[in-house]
């Protein structure tokens, strides 16, 4: 799945691609080179109100500078979010199962939209936010907290849209 990204020729690319959208290729990746390159890595996102470049783009030049072929990369072009990404999968993948990378945060709400058009995803999610080792009362009053409170608002107000 995309993310973001700010197209800026002069940083590394691994500087234009949000952090969250770095980890989820970073984890498709990974699988990627589990599977022996046996795979295809699909990535996916459009250019945004403000970028001239598509985000599919961006990852493939990230994903290239990680070391996949560029033939193993698919470009999934003009997809604006999730619900968009999962009618174009189906256009692409048919039946066959494949391998969903999204945050974890996201997958609930992924999941739906990628059934819901027929597809078979198998979930596989990362960028996990939330942890239960070594709580403290520190872990609900600092910036770090309120910016996952403000992705699990995103995702609740998105499931609630999505019903």
């Amino acid at each position: 799945m995309g993310g973001g990204h700010h197209t800026d020729e002069s940083l590394p690319i691994t500087s234009q691609v949000v952090a969250t959208s770095v980890v989820r290729l970073n984890e498709g990746i990974r699988l990627y080179l589990q599977l022996d390159r046996k795979a295809k890595i699909i990535v996916s996102g459009y250019h945004g109100l403000h970028d001239p470049t598509e985000h599919a783009v961006m990852q493939k030049r990230l994903a290239i500078s990680l070391g996949v072929h560029a033939k193993d990369i698919i470009l999934h072009l003009g997809t604006r979010d999730t619900q968009e990404e999962a009618k174009a999968g189906k256009k692409l993948l048919g039946d066959k199962p494949f391998i969903l990378v999204t945050s974890a945060s996201h997958m609930t709400r992924a999941l739906k939209f990628f059934t819901h058009e027929g597809l078979h995803p198998i979930p596989a999610p990362t960028n996990h936010l939330g942890s239960i080792h070594n709580l403290s009362y520190t872990n609900f009053f600092s910036s770090s907290s309120l910016r996952k409170s403000r992705i699990a608002f995103h995702e609740l107000i998105g499931l609630v849209w999505q019903k």
